[in-house]
């Protein structure tokens, strides 16, 4: 009886994780470039955030995806509210969602 109740204690996760796909729609891919919008075609990080957006670093700025457009933020000299460098090297995101970006300047 010890026995079958341990193979039954071993046997139950693998079934609950073992759940069949429905997939109702084929995946569909599309490369985005400069051709849609997108700052320069060299990406060096891509970064989801917990909204679901997705944010893109390039060797010409910071592109933000939202499903439907890109949004492009580069530096401008003399507004100090911009990017500081338009190569981007990393994303991250912290705990209140505020969104950091790394660049050769250091971080914004």
């Amino acid at each position: 009886m010890r026995q079958l109740f341990i193979f039954i204690a071993l046997l139950l996760p693998a079934i609950s994780i073992a759940q069949p796909v429905n997939i109702t729609s084929p995946l569909v891919f599309t490369h985005i470039t400069e051709e849609n919008g997108l700052s320069d075609n060299h990406v060096n990080c891509v970064y989801k955030d917990k909204e679901g957006l997705l944010w893109i670093g390039t060797s010409d700025g910071l592109n933000l995806l939202d499903g439907s457009s890109i949004k492009v933020f580069r530096h401008i000299d003399g507004d100090s509210t911009s990017i500081s460098s338009n190569g981007l090297s990393c994303i991250s995101e912290d705990g209140s969602g505020n969104i950091y970006i790394g660049n050769g300047y250091g971080l914004c």
